[in-house]
């Protein structure tokens, strides 16, 4: 059973509606406008709204959350490919700048073609968003919700810091827990995966603390940071990670598309030349990565930040109350 409705349920719900706003007014700008920061600030308002979901589930209804989640989940995996597309085409661009081969030149249009695809998807999603029937009655029922919330005599701000801060503990430790495989050397030992899942854990342990800050009246503003700088870095891994494992198959599909249109593979090594050389240049910055992150992870450790932002979670107090009158 959901907790019962209180002046922190509508708080919660506030908090809600403000992320289904953002998602909405970027949805807009992702359908209309060809500037790829609008589908990954459209992502990542559909994934706030889903850490959202998340944490604050005690308070709704398990029928309520599985709709809610299947009409978040079907937005943030639609728009990832768009995404993802957009972040290797912004690179290959400034690449060619410095290093116009063919082989570059060639995956530029191969990415190009793949993102025309997706912009599809991206438009009816953007649609669903604005006007769907699922997404409508899913905002609807949250605004209802935070009115009639709004007028109850309980605060529900104990039960908030009792629900939240084992959730906010729970996510800080289960980073930790990966410290593991922070030295650990994953060429050898094939720990990019532990690396990765990493990463997961910074990005939910911060979706955490920044849509619960406020409540706790902000008292987690330097962690923040602290996390989000860690999973930027973990997330550049990734995405060198990405380069290494798709451009061997790049390669092998062109020289099948070039055996299968031409009859044969002559000059290929023109293109193969300039995807190795991009491939070579992630393998180097993969290795930076990972020296950087290392470092970073170990200042945090001596500046305590972890104890720091565990003590500061178990002695914080909510006053979203106060802020919501």
């Amino acid at each position: 059973m959901p907790i019962e409705n209180c002046q922190a349920t509508a708080y919660i719900c506030q908090i809600i509606l403000s992320q289904i706003k953002i998602l909405q007014e970027e949805a807009f700008g992702a359908r209309t406008s060809e500037d790829p920061e609008y589908v990954h600030q459209c992502r990542v308002a559909s994934r706030r709204l889903r850490a959202a979901l998340q944490i604050f589930s005690p308070w709704f209804s398990p029928n309520d959350l599985k709709r809610w989640n299947k009409v978040t989940g079907k937005i943030t995996k639609a728009l990832g490919l768009a995404r993802d597309t957009d972040v290797q085409i912004i690179f290959i661009q400034k690449w060619i700048i410095d290093h116009p081969t063919p082989g570059a030149k060639r995956f530029l249009l191969r990415l190009l073609q793949k993102r025309v695809k997706y912009q599809q998807n991206v438009i009816e999603i953007a649609n669903n968003i604005e006007t769907g029937n699922a997404f409508m009655h899913f905002t609807n029922k949250m605004s209802s919700t935070s009115t009639i919330s709004s007028f109850s005599e309980l605060s529900g701000e104990e039960s908030f810091d009792n629900e939240i801060k084992p959730v906010l503990l729970d996510l800080t430790h289960k980073l930790l827990a990966h410290e593991i495989y922070v030295n650990d050397n994953p060429d050898e030992n094939n720990q990019y995966d532990k690396l990765h899942e990493m990463r997961i854990m910074a990005k939910k342990l911060r979706y955490a603390l920044n849509l619960t800050n406020e409540a706790f009246d902000n008292c987690f503003n330097e962690e923040i940071k602290v996390v989000k700088n860690i999973q930027e870095l973990l997330g550049d891994l990734h995405d060198s990670d990405v380069w290494i494992s798709e451009l061997p198959l790049f390669i092998k599909e062109e020289k099948e598309l070039m055996i299968k249109y031409a009859g044969n593979s002559r000059g290929f090594k023109r293109i193969s030349n300039g995807i190795d050389e991009i491939m070579n240049d992630r393998l180097l910055s993969r290795n930076d990565i990972i020296d950087n992150f290392r470092l970073y992870w170990k200042d945090s450790k001596k500046k305590q930040v972890w104890k720091t932002l565990i003590d500061k979670i178990n002695n914080a107090k909510s006053i979203m109350v106060k802020n919501n009158d």
